[in-house]
């Protein structure tokens, strides 16, 4: 990650600091569109690792209105080739995590989250990502563990 990537994406924003924040979005966009791709790799695999603490940064600028990031966020996703990770991520205790990341297959944005779209059971897709849950026993109780497919850039190795 670049140093501009790095300031573009502090891990928290208080009130002063929001507007600085979303200047420099708007002053390098193609960086912010970086950014952006990074909270949504964030996001597919682990769905409560948004890059800030009580909003996504895509919400930010939204909100902002600052289309160009947002278009040239769009066309990354689009240009990328996709695939279907199998995601398992266990919560043993404080500090004690475990997880897995299997590509199942790969293909385009539309075909990877049409096959999403099209499993049966329960489906958990939300206004960003297209997930399967197979499993979920996250309660805010200790174990956890979740267990889902979700289509996203094939810009992840597997992890066992």
């Amino acid at each position: 990650m670049n140093a501009l990537l790095a300031s573009l994406v502090p891990f928290g924003v208080s009130a002063d600091s929001r507007a600085e924040t979303l200047q420099r979005h708007w002053d390098d966009t193609e960086a912010s569109a970086e950014a952006l791709l990074m909270e949504y790799m964030a996001l597919a695999m682990s769905p409560r690792q948004s890059l800030f603490k009580r909003h996504m940064l895509r919400s930010l600028l939204e909100l902002d209105k600052n289309t160009i990031a947002l278009t040239l966020y769009e066309q990354t996703l689009n240009a990328q080739a996709w695939a279907i990770y199998r995601v398992r991520r266990l919560k043993l205790g404080k500090n004690q995590y475990w997880w897995s990341l299997a590509v199942v297959s790969t293909g385009s944005r539309v075909e990877c989250e049409q096959t999403i779209h099209a499993m049966n059971g329960q489906t958990a897709s939300t206004a960003t990502h297209a997930r399967h849950v197979l499993e979920s026993r996250w309660n805010g109780d200790l174990p956890w563990r979740e267990h889902f497919l979700v289509a996203a850039p094939h810009l992840v190795a597997a992890k066992e």
